[in-house]
């Protein structure tokens, strides 16, 4: 190892899908971990989750050391990770919620409803009030009474009370949602906001308080934030607000300024960045601003940023170019190996030619990192991950009792929804994974390798314990179902 210790550089983690990617991040977890460091790991998939089961591996020590927050409802995890909603610009609320952004009224409506909940939880204290449930409760309120709306209808319905002040301010944001809505729109314009507002209480994240950083950071530990099973844009809001409490609080304490503090220095593993970081000439996302804040600013105040991705073509060059110190495994587009050559100050044209080259688990580390560019292979890991490719010989001795457009048609016809084709074809690869399959009440329910799965028949709904609850069902899903038919729980006459 170099004199400089790597942890004062943001590091790359740069390879082709199956070229080890993931492997070199879980090795360095470990190492992390044995040097005592505060880590916190942004998974969009759920594949670092297993990390806890295999942490003994590393001794006695550890069995503490792995927290699992969950974003989603029923994904992974030893706590719930919490917004809370009136902090959250409305604008983000309509975004996550699936508000198409040319639906210009119904954003209004929601902005409007949004101030309403927290102007009245301002002046009456009531925070447990700042919830998507109770914006749609004011909006039934002005559903069931029309032009009779008035204020104090809406504080009975929501069941607080409010001063003079308070009660002038709420007025004039209520009459301002009335003039909003003539007599041919009104009904369908607050329809529509009470559906995307549910859709945001499903998701069970949006809430009267957020989780504290306290249960997230936690020193020589490692805290996986699974956001496994939610869309793009929660997914994105989600890594946008911790990844600004944890920057915040390295100021804080840094700076000895007032508010959230934590003292000691913070790794972030980006995993899927071109995710979150795309270059803002493709698509700005909310998380890009603060990722390009902590490559930028991080170094200074303790946050050290690790940015995995299998596409460094599709990731922020200015993010990617302060990452001085890469671990390239194996690429083959052109267009990913001529863009880390573009941000490496290192590395030339002569080994940009090897990248193609290097087989699974060998890689070229250059930047402070190491004072001469080295060609490495990896160690055997330590912990378990959840990212390994589909077995094919699995998939295809399964394929061979059920094919795919049998079993798709099938499972489309149980869930009443049509199922993609790619999900289709890696639940094959599960089927023979499924066990302790049950049917009760409606409900349908089962195990995955170690994944617990349900259906809920009569409602044509579904969970994953690694997914969550996504709008489509997920591979565990389907193949859970295509179980149940080959079974004869479910008949699909």
């Amino acid at each position: 190892m170099h004199r400089h210790e790597w942890a004062q550089e943001h590091l790359a983690i740069i390879a082709s899908t199956g070229s080890g990617k993931t492997w070199t991040s879980v090795i360095l977890i470990e190492e992390l971990l044995k040097k005592g460091a505060t880590i916190l790991v942004i998974d969009p998939h759920g594949e670092y989750v297993h990390i806890k089961n295999s942490i003994s591996r590393l001794g006695p020590q550890f069995l503490d050391k792995v927290i699992i927050i969950s974003a989603s409802e029923v994904g992974v995890g030893d706590l719930r990770y919490k917004i809370n909603t009136m902090k959250v610009q409305p604008e983000i609320l309509a975004d996550v919620a699936g508000v198409p952004r040319g639906a210009s009224k119904i954003r209004y409506v929601i902005y409007l409803v949004h101030t309403l909940v927290r102007t009245i939880v301002k002046y009456s204290g009531a925070k447990q009030l700042g919830t998507p449930d109770s914006m749609i409760r004011v909006i039934n309120e002005v559903l069931d009474h029309g032009a009779s709306t008035s204020i104090d209808r809406v504080l009975r319905r929501l069941g607080v009370v409010l001063n003079e002040e308070g009660r002038a301010k709420a007025e004039k944001v209520l009459k301002e949602l009335e003039d909003l809505i003539d007599s041919k729109t009104k009904k369908s314009l607050l329809v529509s906001a009470r559906v995307y507002l549910r859709r945001l209480r499903r998701l069970g994240l949006y809430t009267y308080w957020s989780l504290p950083l306290d249960k997230v950071l936690r020193p020589s530990s490692v805290a996986i934030v699974n956001l496994a099973g939610l869309s793009d844009e929660v997914q994105d809001h989600v890594v946008y607000h911790i990844l600004s409490r944890v920057f915040r609080a390295r100021v804080n304490h840094v700076r000895n300024l007032p508010g959230s503090r934590y003292p000691f220095p913070v790794v972030v593993i980006l995993e899927e960045a071109h995710r979150f970081a795309q270059p803002r000439t493709v698509r700005s996302t909310l998380s890009l601003g603060v990722i390009s804040r902590i490559a930028g600013e991080g170094r200074k105040f303790g946050v050290y940023l690790v940015v995995i991705t299998q596409r460094p073509s599709k990731v922020d060059p200015d993010v990617l170019s302060q990452c001085n110190s890469q671990v390239i495994l194996r690429l083959v587009n052109q267009r990913d190996v001529m863009a880390v050559l573009s941000a490496s100050e290192v590395l030339n044209e002569e080994l940009g030619r090897l990248i193609p080259m290097l087989d699974v688990g060998e890689g070229i580390v250059v930047g402070p990192i190491t004072p001469l560019p080295l060609v490495i292979r990896l160690r055997d890991r330590v912990l378990d991950y959840g990212g390994s490719d589909i077995d094919l010989s699995k998939a295809w001795t399964a394929q061979s009792d059920l094919g795919i457009e049998e079993l798709r048609r099938g499972v489309e016809k149980v869930l009443s929804t049509r199922v993609g084709a790619r999900s289709v074809v890696e639940a094959i690869s599960l089927i023979n994974d499924v066990s302790d399959v049950s049917l009760d009440t409606g409900v349908l329910s089962g195990r995955v390798g170690n994944t617990h799965v349900e259906v809920r028949l009569g409602e044509n709904s579904w969970s994953c314990e690694v997914c969550g609850s996504p709008y489509e069902p997920c591979p565990h899903v389907i193949a859970l179902t295509a179980k149940a038919i080959k079974n004869g729980l479910l008949r699909v006459d």
